[in-house]
């Protein structure tokens, strides 16, 4: 075979395998995870789904100021009972969500508390009709007294409603009550830190 050849049927070999991995049989790439966020309009809507004794708490102001030792992305776990979804956030970063809080006006002054450690669990509750995202943040707390304690929450989002073929893969409406769900959590979270610190002093 010719040189002129050779290059014609490697030019062809790669149109081909182009072709084919664009064939209805190719492979589909796999979705987007959704990616948790902190933003005004998901903290709105999280304080406004605390119960009226949470909200109560909160708009009081917290006697601290949240820090956290965390940089890296803490690992999401999905729990054991909860349907498993391509879409599911797999980390998250407490970081981002401190420096948002640390922002609010509820979350100003006193005492200094890092949070230390952290392990975040998340499910997704199914009935017949709806089903909403759920997550379990449990955190090591290091007050500026030196004493470590921990606090556990959780947070439910918005409940989206079953189609005959489910939510597709990334969402917005899923993405949204995820979001929500997490910030839920989050504040939970701190609700309970405050009132452990309370009780100390």
């Amino acid at each position: 075979m010719s040189p002129a050849a050779s290059v014609l049927a490697v030019a062809a070999a790669l149109l081909l395998a182009g072709c084919a991995s664009d064939a209805p049989g190719a492979k589909p790439q796999a979705p987007a995870r959704i990616i948790l966020e902190p933003s005004d309009a998901v903290y709105k809507s999280a304080v406004a789904s605390l119960s009226p004794a949470e909200q109560k708490a909160f708009k009081k102001g917290l006697g601290f100021t949240v820090d956290t030792l965390l940089s890296a992305p803490v690992p999401i776990a999905v729990m054991a009972w909860s349907r498993h979804r391509p879409d599911t956030p797999t980390a998250v970063n407490i970081s981002d969500f401190v420096r948002f809080l640390d922002q609010q006006p509820e979350l100003g002054g006193g005492a200094r508390v890092n949070l230390a450690s952290a392990r975040v669990l998340t499910g997704l509750t199914f009935d017949q009709t709806a089903f909403d995202p759920v997550f379990r943040i449990q955190v090591e707390v290091e007050p500026s007294t030196g004493n470590v304690m921990t606090a556990t929450a959780v947070g439910a989002g918005p409940k989206c409603s079953r189609p005959a073929d489910e939510l597709p893969p990334g969402s917005p409406k899923l993405a949204e009550s995820e979001q929500i769900a997490f910030m839920k959590a989050f504040l939970k979270t701190l609700l309970k830190i405050n009132q452990q610190l309370q009780q100390t002093t």
